[in-house]
């Protein structure tokens, strides 16, 4: 049960920043092009769309 609980925690500690490294490119240009996009249109909407990925990375630093 110990040895089962210490290589899960290995294994998140390799996988979390892997799927990090993927993930998070993606959601930047995809972020940036909205970023784009809304400035046009509104700056409002930009705030909310920051406070979702802030928190996602916050609690992808509690999974770690």
């Amino acid at each position: 049960m110990g040895s089962l609980a210490a290589t899960s925690s290995v294994e998140a500690h390799v996988v979390v920043p892997n799927l990090v490294k993927k993930v998070a490119p993606a959601m930047l240009m995809l972020g940036s092009r909205r970023r784009l996009r809304l400035a046009r249109q509104r700056r409002a909407r930009l705030f909310p769309n920051f406070i979702v990925i802030l928190y996602f990375f916050s609690y992808l630093r509690v999974l770690i």
